[in-house]
């Protein structure tokens, strides 16, 4: 309990601290960008911490690091301490809201992961070596724990671990108790900040806690699938449902933070939610010019791009994402002001890019300096997903995301056929009953009024400059070659006996003929591959989404959503057609891709979606029946998603039945008590980054046990995962025999050869190396170090002469 509160003061602290610096880049939010305070302040405590920490490391630079950027607070304060503390009186009860929710988030996955604790299985091994390795690191880059030596560094996005390693670093709490707190941690940041785009989003608290259950809190329906075919939840399979789709990984945040493996994946989300805050920020803007001479909007647009390029040193995969979203919503935010895409200020576009691209990737230079990556460019995909593994997946979130815009696409095209139709007669009165549709809601909207009775939106035309960019638009203003294609859709063979728009139906016509050849020739031609009806309906889908974009009658909240909703369209289409070419050959050659676009895709829909629910009930579903079979629809696909949280929690937990303990080496005392007893001494006693020997052996397996649990270097831990990280096994390859060799001959000279290449200083002989390898060999260790520390349980550590 100790730990918990000092990790909860601490993030409290950093939030708190950087308060004044969110209420000056969020603007636009109705927050302020409060709920983001807290990922905000680790963040950058984190990359300054980081800069600093290229020629020192420890507890006195993360004190520098915060220290300077709560002084850059405090200025901003001095500045307008009256603004803020009249914004923190008129937001006080969200605050309040704010902090319990997050506090509650924490202790809940706390009390949770007491039941759940154990660091084994999967790829926990890894996560705690890179944490232990970097709260152990003097300087940065950090030394590969699973590959001794003054060139190897941690080749693989590590800025999520640095910052738990800084919390750990500075509450001094054992590293296994450190990791799952890491993961409550995390947890809480994710769904606080998760909460602060749907809040900001909708206005409405019981969208920020409904819509972070949605995410968080459910399954996908492969689970529901399960249980109806065994007929039973007692052996209910929590691991299958994350594999629906064949060859391929399909996590789901429910099932991560339920497995445990604290992977980047995962870290990333409160950043990833910290640039989406920029991009509805960016879009509720009311700078009518991009002008990057002002502070405040270059500050803005800096801090942006350093956060997005925070994400490509926390995982990689989030960055284009993010930076196709922040491109995205600087020409969208434009486009309400300006009649024309012509008109758009495109220089100034291009020069905040630039900005934004400078700011992602000079800053980040030491890292990608000692970066490589298995990745070597894109391919073709080979594999598709068929329509029914998808829906299996996100079922809930099709269903949200399918019928907003369905009825978005309802209100608009019963605006778009209307036309102000006078009663017969002339004069006042006549006037006053002509009549068309809201572009918003698609209700009556009698000529000459401005407010909507059914959504009470206004049409632009009154109010100050400042409320007229922000009321909805009428029809006409939408432009001349979209309402033309909208009117060709819904009455094609009038507009094409009128001869209107017959360039842009030929052109259609042609880039649907071509698409078609395409897909057959990409897809069909290879064998036992899905036919692509699931690409079609993405390609469907998404030009049904991007074309809303541009209608210029929506409201900036709508627009975030369908540029949301349009984005996750174009990851599931882009999966379907390319795939990151990697170390893994087919048919497992687009299982990273698929895992990692698909995970960033959940998110996406469920904001989407959520928002999509807060709409579709507003200004839609007038008719009582149509609203009780769309809340029926969505009743039973969220009972069926509810099944896996609920049987999985059970099993993963054995149904809660063990002692609660935060402690995840714990299981160390039955499995290896002996080999704990030697990694404690050495995670106690041994000061700086010395290498250790230990045995290599598989992956997946409990070798590199050592070097995991204490962070100290070894020879080699895991060889397939250096292949991954670094792209090739010239080096894993060489040091294996090394290993076998240092073990298992008796040639003290070879030994001794091999001890100084690799400049080891313990040498640990526990179970494992027991097992793996003859005790006469072992002895002659005996002959070159001395005995450091000696457990009746067989395991001796020898220190070097």
């Amino acid at each position: 309990m100790t730990g918990i509160f000092v990790w909860w003061l601490l993030i409290t602290i950093m939030g708190l601290a950087v308060v004044p610096i969110a209420f000056r880049v969020f603007p636009f939010l109705p927050d302020r960008g409060y709920a983001f305070s807290k990922p905000l302040g680790l963040v950058l405590v984190g990359l300054l911490t980081w800069w600093i920490g290229q020629v020192h490391f420890s507890v006195l630079t993360i004190l520098l690091a915060f220290g300077l950027i709560a002084g850059l607070s405090y200025w901003l304060w001095v500045r307008s301490a009256a603004e803020f503390r009249s914004l923190l009186s008129e937001r006080l009860g969200l605050i309040v809201a704010v902090e319990l929710f997050f506090a509650v988030l924490f202790l809940l996955f706390c009390w949770f992961r007491m039941y759940n604790p154990d660091i084994i299985g999967t790829e926990k091994f890894m996560d705690l070596a890179f944490l232990n390795s970097l709260s152990r690191a003097t300087s940065f880059p950090p030394p590969d724990p699973w590959m001794a030596g003054s060139k190897f560094f941690i080749s693989y996005y590590y800025f999520g671990y640095l910052l738990m390693a800084i919390l750990l670093r500075l509450s001094a709490v054992a590293p296994a108790v450190g990791f799952n707190l890491s993961l409550g941690m995390l947890f809480a940041l994710a769904g606080i900040s998760t909460f602060g785009v749907l809040y900001n989003l909708t206005r409405r608290l019981s969208a920020g806690f409904g819509g972070w259950a949605l995410i968080y809190l459910i399954g996908n329906l492969d689970g529901f699938r399960q249980v109806l075919a065994t007929k039973s939840i007692a052996s209910f399979n929590w691991w299958t449902p994350s594999r629906v789709i064949p060859d391929t990984i399909n996590e789901f945040p429910f099932f991560s933070f339920l497995l445990g493996d604290m992977h980047p994946h995962m870290l990333s989300i409160p950043v990833v939610m910290l640039t989406l805050g920029f991009t509805l920020n960016q879009l509720k803007s009311m700078n009518r010019e991009p002008n990057f001479r002002e502070p405040e909007q270059l500050a803005t647009t800096l801090l942006w791009g350093l956060l997005i390029g925070a994400l490509g040193f926390a995982n990689s995969w989030d960055l284009p994402t993010t930076f196709g979203l922040a491109g995205a919503a600087f020409l969208l935010q434009q486009l309400r002001f300006k009649p024309r895409l012509a008109d758009l200020p495109w220089r100034q576009w291009g020069l905040g890019l630039a900005l934004m691209l400078g700011a992602m990737f000079v800053p980040y230079l030491p890292f990608y300096f000692h970066f490589h990556s298995q990745a070597k460019g894109l391919a073709w995909t080979t594999q598709n997903t068929r329509l029914g593994d998808f829906l299996l997946l996100f079922g809930v979130f099709a269903y949200l995301g399918l019928t907003f815009l369905l009825a978005r696409y309802h209100a608009w095209f019963l605006a778009v056929l209307s036309r102000p139709q006078a009663a017969s007669g002339e004069g006042k009165a006549a006037k006053a009953k002509a009549s068309r549709f809201c572009p918003q809601c698609g209700h009556t909207l009698r000529e000459g009024k401005r407010i909507c009775g059914q959504c009470g939106y206004q049409t632009a035309g009154g109010g100050s400059e400042q409320e007229s960019s922000l009321l909805l638009r009428p029809v006409e203003e939408t432009p001349e070659w979209l309402r033309g294609l909208f009117l060709f859709l819904l009455q094609p063979v009038a507009r094409w006996r009128q001869g209107r728009g017959a360039a842009l139906i030929t052109a259609g016509v042609l880039a649907a003929a071509v698409g078609g050849a395409l897909v057959k020739g990409l897809f069909f031609s290879t064998p036992g591959n899905p036919a692509p009806v699931f690409l079609g309906i993405m390609i469907f889908a998404l030009a049904a989404a991007t074309l809303l974009l541009f209608a210029r009658v929506d409201k900036p909240e709508t627009v975030f959503a369908l540029l949301l909703l349009a984005t996750a369209l174009a990851l599931f289409m882009g999966c379907e057609v390319l795939h990151i070419n990697d170390t893994f050959n087919p048919p497992l050659d687009r299982m990273n891709t698929v895992f990692k676009f698909y995970y960033q895709a959940w998110f996406l829909l469920g904001i989407a979606g959520v928002y999509g629910v807060f709409w579709t009930w507003k200004y839609s579903l007038r008719h009582a029946n149509l609203k009780v079979v769309w809340l029926s629809g969505l009743a039973l696909l969220l009972a069926a998603s509810l099944v896996y949280p609920y049987a999985a929690a059970g099993v993963k937990t054995n149904r809660f039945a063990t002692l609660p303990t935060l402690d995840g080496s714990a299981y160390l005392n039955q499995a290896y008590p002996a080999d704990r007893a030697g990694i404690e001494w050495l995670r106690r006693s041994v000061a700086g980054n010395p290498v250790v020997l230990e045995a290599t052996g598989g992956e997946y397996t409990d070798f590199a046990r050592v070097s995991t649990f204490t962070g100290l270097p070894t020879v080699l831990g895991w060889a397939g995962h250096e292949l991954q990280w670094r792209g090739n096994y010239d080096e894993p390859g060489r040091r294996i025999p090394d290993i076998d060799t240092l073990y298992g001959s008796s040639d003290v000279a070879a030994t001794q050869a091999l001890l100084d290449k690799y400049q080891i200083t313990y040498v640990f002989v526990g179970t494992l190396e027991r097992q793996k390898y003859p005790e006469e060999a072992l002895a002659k260790f005996t002959q070159l170090m001395d005995v450091a520390f000696e457990h009746p349980g067989g395991v001796r550590i020898y220190r070097r002469r």
